[in-house]
């Protein structure tokens, strides 16, 4: 094995215990573009680092525990199977990011704005999601919705 097919399943498992129980594959996905924006602002120990973007990702949850923290998907579930073939694709940046990413209407031309922060509606129990993130507008917009997880830059 190489190390980036280990990156690439630890993003897949992250993604699907982060986002499977909202619905089919595009949850997953969206939640894995938001991981790669991560990496592209130099989250974690640097640029490129997945890895560290993963370990510190419970620091910005929108949750305090991770429901699935100790299951792992079916690899027959047609939802996971779709997923985790996009996933090389995001985690190599060949994909573009069709869910969590937008150009600006305002601003300098090809200026984009990125879902870095996400949550599922009325299911936010860390406090400092909501102090930090949902309450400060002027900072976090709001920038895509996919089935019931909504994506902040």
């Amino acid at each position: 094995m190489y190390e980036a097919d280990f990156v690439k399943a630890q993003v897949a498992v992250f993604c699907w215990r982060e986002a499977s129980l909202y619905g089919g594959d595009q949850c997953m996905t969206a939640t894995a573009f938001a991981l790669r924006n991560r990496v592209e602002a130099g989250w974690g120990s640097g640029s490129g680092d997945w890895l560290g973007v993963l370990s510190l990702a419970s620091k910005t949850s929108f949750r305090l525990q991770q429901p699935l923290q100790d299951s792992y998907p079916d690899e027959r579930d047609p939802a996971w199977r779709k997923f985790f073939a996009r996933v090389d694709g995001i985690v190599d940046g060949t994909a573009p990011d069709t869910y969590t990413s937008s150009e600006k209407m305002w601003g300098p031309v090809g200026s984009k704005v990125c879902g870095l922060y996400w949550y599922a509606m009325n299911e936010i129990t860390n406090p400092w999601f909501t102090e930090n993130i949902i309450r400060r507008p002027d900072q976090h917009q709001k920038v895509a919705t996919v089935g019931p997880i909504i994506f902040y830059s």
